[in-house]
């Protein structure tokens, strides 16, 4: 009778050594990879983000505080994953994948739908990508006159606290449920909160659902009190989330909220992991944090992209600082927020001599791209010419009208929040302001009311221009009478006088 062979079953197995503010040391690993995930024994997760000679070096999250000194440590033998789906759409996760929204376990009726995705992902290599041509529609007149945005561009979002960088990116979610067209499908949406109060979280829920965004939308959520390593991974798990409906040929926009908190998070692990401090106590590989993140995003060849909003805070207006200068260098253009113009009582306060949008010029549509032409330049002459003091007490009836004009343009920019406008209002509304059919408006003081009752009665009463504008490859003479007509049938009515 042959002898039984017995195949010996290996581990690789450690033991917390010391464990505290969601990092851990662990002994007795004879291998390990950077980034690898691991499990302990009462299933709280962690990754290994460095080591030493006699030990590793690791973040815990979820949970972390349950984990003691003696516990077994077991390496998983892969990157952090999480589930991804159509299901995830609509809900509030955590990085972990997990639901905290109190709507119940994320579950799909086919096993097959929900996937699972690695943390870390490589980027698209430059022969995968392609051409940014196709606009997103912010629903903000500012930005899609001004500063356009593309489907797969990467555009910052920075200003000072409290001065509205998120509810930009809020509006521009929102409008993604009003600028579904023929020729380019809706966007899902994504949104990351890394940092931000509870309060601020419940918020951009509130504002999300009651603007019907939610139906496309994940928020990824990682608030100020949950740990530094949490904090840490969310962007990543958004932007993972992201390439799987990407891969799908969907297109995606992410929003990152914000970056500067990330760093924060990211010098705080630095610091308890012992790793030697830099510029501003960040570590050397600061830069590398974001570079790699907004690296993932981009438009693919064969459909589907990804379109990034990350948000950086400045201090007192200071653009020039390390996590604003870096961000600045790896985005492909900025929304510049500033206080002096918030503190105007302007909305949105968008500083255009300092925004840029590098590659989204040819995404632009071009009925508005006609629209906007030479509007850069006469906002900045008329910012330039608040900041210096105003105007001058005698000038001539010519420079009276070419002021007025100014002012007219001005403040046809100016927008409520949680109120975003459709492409095709966009541009009669800028086709009236250019035409002179908001003149007596302007000098009156009442254009702001005068707008919005023409944005009201041109989406009830003119329902074909959407189709009408989006189908156009220019600002053609047909349409410009179109444009006329319509302007004349409305101001000539009672309710527009």
């Amino acid at each position: 009778m042959a002898s039984p062979v017995y195949t010996p079953i290996i581990k690789r197995v450690g033991r917390v050594v010391e464990a505290h503010d969601g990092i851990v040391l662990i002994e007795g690993l004879p291998s390990v990879m950077v980034e690898e995930a691991f499990e302990c024994e009462n299933g709280v997760l962690g990754m290994c983000l460095g080591f030493d000679e006699n030990s590793v070096k690791g973040i815990l999250f979820d949970g972390w505080e349950k984990v003691t000194r003696g516990m077994e440590i077991r390496p998983l033998g892969r990157l952090l994953e999480i589930p991804v789906g159509e299901e995830f759409i609509g809900r509030v996760i955590n990085p972990l994948g997990r639901p905290i929204d109190g709507k119940g376990e994320i579950r799909s009726a086919d096993v097959r739908a929900l996937s699972t995705r690695t943390m870390e992902y490589p980027a698209l290599d430059v022969v995968e990508r392609d051409v940014v041509e196709e606009p997103v529609v912010t629903g903000i007149k500012a930005v899609d006159a001004l500063i356009p945005v593309g489907r797969g561009q990467r555009e910052l979002i920075l200003g000072d606290p409290k001065i509205g960088k998120t509810s930009i990116a809020i509006d521009a979610i929102i409008s993604q449920g009003r600028s579904v067209h023929t020729g380019a499908g809706a966007m899902k949406c994504i949104f990351v909160v890394c940092g931000l109060k509870r309060v601020e979280l419940t918020r951009i829920m509130e504002v999300l659902r009651s603007g019907g965004a939610m139906d496309y939308t994940t928020i990824v959520a990682a608030t100020s009190s949950e740990s530094a390593s949490f904090q840490y991974i969310s962007p990543y798990i958004g932007i993972a989330l992201a390439e799987h409906f990407r891969d799908k040929g969907e297109d995606v926009l992410i929003v990152f909220d914000d970056l500067t908190k990330h760093a924060w998070a990211w010098r705080e692990l630095s610091a308890m992991l012992e790793r030697i401090p830099g510029r501003e106590g960040y570590p050397g590989d600061v830069f590398y944090l974001h570079s790699r993140l907004l690296e993932r995003v981009g438009r693919k060849k064969g459909g589907g992209s990804i379109t990034a909003l990350p948000i950086v805070q400045t201090q007192e207006g200071e653009i020039s600082g390390y996590i604003s200068t870096n961000t600045i260098s790896i985005t492909d253009g900025q929304i510049y927020l500033q206080s002096d113009i918030f503190n105007r009582g302007v909305r949105p306060a968008v500083n255009v001599g300092l925004s840029v949008s590098r590659v989204g010029g040819r995404a632009q549509h071009p009925v508005l791209r006609s629209l906007s032409k030479g509007l850069r330049l006469a906002i900045a002459q008329y910012e330039e010419l608040m900041r210096v003091g105003g105007f001058e007490i005698e000038i001539t009836e010519e420079r009276k009208k070419e002021l007025a004009r100014l002012k007219t343009l001005y403040e046809i920019f100016m927008q409520k929040e949680k109120d975003p406008i459709e492409l095709e209002l966009q541009c009669i509304l800028l086709f009236a302001a250019k035409e002179g059919y908001l003149s007596k408006a302007s000098d009156t003081g009442t254009l702001q009311e005068t707008a919005e009752n023409l944005i009201a009665t041109v989406r009830a009463n003119f329902p074909d221009l959407k189709e009408r504008v989006w189908s156009s490859h220019d600002l053609t003479p047909e349409l410009n009478s179109e444009f006329t007509t319509i302007l004349k049938s409305i101001f000539s009515a009672e309710q527009m006088r």
